[in-house]
């Protein structure tokens, strides 16, 4: 031990300014005395050896939180899988009961949040104790430099503690900040999960009353039905009129009462399966028309399919309209009763003496159908053709035969006079009722003649005409009955949706952070088992404790800044004594690990000191 004293004399007493070795071993006064307070050898009685600490680790980096965490993300993603199935096999939830809380939109946001916020919450702190942690973790591998170990701080802003960890070769510490940044890519992809669209709820069973069934009225030679649905078409004409009640456009169906809305949607569809008709204009242009004046008026002709009209009309000076049946048929046209015989529209335009002319042959097929009707309005919004196998009834079968009606003409030479009359008064409202809607066309009947071929006056007089024989049919071809149905009604209500690609994008983040996360912590969980620290190093107790006996330190003095201290400890390497377990100057002090040290055959250990050619016998050792 007299070798120890005297070596260290030696090179304290140079003449040169006080070095790092001198201040290990000089006293804590300034009027440090050798005599009365002699130099201890290094391993000396003033350091003697200490049990090994237990190990110490923050709460958020200890194996059962991070596992717990890890799991929590994983079974959080599973959940989302599962939510996003059943939200497209139920068709989203009902926002019930939270009305009060601002419903839907109080879920999208608050969900989001209730999603992330921990996940960012807990590995900002997991990143914060992981990062304190790693000085120790170097120093616990030995040689260590410095600015790696006692003078490194990872406490500044994620990206500058990602930088500085990638030059620092500190990788644990850069993924791990990167896996709590990655963590601010939840956000975004959990605020679009959530989301709200009307959706259609069933309720089935519910019972509607028919008030109609499928058959030929036995008035309709009375031709009423006729008249007041030219009286329909012609207002509907002029003022741009919707269908009435189980009318929709070509369809008419059996009439049943529409029930009252059933549940919290106020804009409900009732679907009934019941029965309709078709009918079909079977409207189209002339193929050629001729109007050439004569000494009393004008003479009309016209070609269509296999049929041709010719007419005689005076001159009024003004535009004449009308209808006339088309008889003149060839094939299946012809010899047809006058009123299922093809009926013509006509208009002449005064102005231009130009004639245009519109032919039409109704048809009509029953069916089997589901009507979808508004629970407000009761009005038809859809109508679906279950088959074409509708009940024997006498409009399919004898004596109607299918045959459908042109609604115009009929053989009023026996019949009453006013169904004389109400005849008359068809043929004149529904033509009478296509001139006046012209005059809403740029340019009136003359545009509407001229152009393609006389196509616009086409449209026109096909969605009239149509809509007067879908009205007609309903008084027409059901007759009055009363029988109950079962229908269905659905509800259309704000529902909460999962929306999938979301969904998906926000679970695989949830997976690939945690698998990260797991490779890391499992690094650091190998890299830190030399680390023993018997309490938080983040106090000052705790810092002067591991290094209470360390000499190094004492070459320090208030208000040293950084780089100061970087320069008194410039080539100097640092770690953790295993003898004493404080942190100590590699080579200058006793016991450090990362050097190769020999068993001595009294039980001690031999460290080699880098200022000293001799190695130095530790606890009760010899010298070599």
């Amino acid at each position: 031990m007299d070798f120890i004293k005297s070596a260290v004399h030696n090179v304290a007493s140079k003449s040169r300014p006080p070095s790092y070795v001198s201040a290990l071993f000089k006293d804590d006064h300034d009027d440090y005395d050798s005599k009365s307070h002699p130099l201890q050898p290094v391993g000396g009685p003033s350091s003697p050896a200490r049990p090994r600490p237990k190990q110490w680790f923050p709460m958020y980096l200890r194996p059962w939180f991070i596992t717990m965490v890890l799991i929590l993300m994983l079974i959080t993603a599973v959940i989302v899988e599962i939510a996003a199935y059943f939200s497209e096999k139920r068709g989203g939830w009902r926002l019930l009961g939270i009305a009060e809380f601002g419903g839907a939109n109080f879920l999208k946001s608050a969900i989001p949040v209730i999603l992330t916020t921990p996940a960012g919450f807990v590995f900002g702190k997991i990143d914060e104790a992981l990062a304190g942690m790693h000085p120790y973790v170097v120093l616990a591998k030995g040689r260590a430099p410095a600015k790696k170990s006692i003078l490194l701080s990872y406490s500044g802003g994620r990206p500058t503690v990602m930088f500085q960890s990638f030059l620092n070769t500190h990788f644990l510490v850069l993924f791990s900040s990167a896996i709590c940044l990655a963590t601010g890519v939840l956000s975004p992809l959990a605020s679009g999960i959530l989301t709200s669209r009307g959706s259609p709820v069933t309720i089935p069973n519910v019972q509607v009353t028919s008030v109609k069934s499928l058959g030929l009225v036995s008035d309709f030679d009375s031709l009423a039905s006729f008249l007041g649905a030219a009286g329909f078409a012609s207002a509907a004409a002029t003022q741009n009129l919707t269908d009435p009640p189980s009318i929709l456009g070509s369809w008419s169906v059996a009439q049943f009462n529409v029930p009252p809305a059933t549940g919290p949607g106020e804009n409900g569809t009732v679907v009934v399966p019941t029965t309709g008709i078709q009918t079909l204009s079977g409207c189209g242009s002339a193929v050629s028309t001729t109007t050439s004046q004569t000494a009393s008026g004008f003479s009309l002709t016209g070609a269509w399919r296999t049929c041709n009209v010719a007419f005689q009309l005076p001159a009024t000076g003004a535009d004449q309209y009308g209808i006339e049946p088309v008889s003149l048929c060839q094939g299946d046209l012809a010899n047809l009763p006058l009123q299922f015989q093809p009926v013509v529209f006509w208009f002449l335009s005064e102005s231009t003496k130009t004639t245009g002319m519109t032919f039409c042959q109704p048809t009509s097929k029953a069916y089997n159908v589901l009507a979808h009707a508004d629970l407000g309005s009761g009005l038809l919004t859809k109508i679906d053709i279950v088959d074409a196998n509708v009940a024997p009834n006498n409009f399919t079968g004898a004596p109607q035969n299918g045959q459908t009606f042109n609604g115009a003409t009929f053989d009023t030479t026996n019949a009453p006079p006013l169904v004389k009359a109400r005849g008359l008064a068809i043929q004149t409202a529904l033509p009478d009722a296509i001139y006046r809607a012209t005059r809403s066309y740029p340019g009136g009947l003359p545009a509407m003649i001229a152009q393609n071929n006389g196509q616009p006056l086409t449209d026109l007089t096909n969605h009239t005409y149509t809509q007067f024989l879908s009205i007609a049919a309903q008084s027409t071809y059901f007759f009055d009955t009363i029988a109950p149905i079962q229908s269905q009604i659905i509800n259309w209500e704000i529902r909460l949706w999962i929306y999938p690609i979301a969904a998906h994008a926000f679970a695989a983040a949830l997976v690939v952070i945690a698998i990260i996360a797991l490779v890391v912590h499992m690094q650091h969980a190998k890299a830190r088992r030399d680390v023993f620290l018997s309490a938080d190093p983040g106090t000052i107790g705790a810092t002067l404790s591991m290094t209470s006996e360390s000499q190094f330190y004492k070459t320090l003095r208030a208000g040293d800044d950084e780089d100061a201290m970087e320069r008194k400890f410039k080539g100097m390497t640092f770690g953790i004594s295993r003898r004493t377990w404080q942190i100590v100057a590699e080579g200058q002090e006793e016991g450090c690990i990362g050097k190769k040290k020999k068993k001595r055959p009294f039980g001690g250990e031999v460290v080699r000191v880098r200022r000293f050619k001799k190695d130095v016998a530790l606890n009760g050792g010899i010298e070599e």
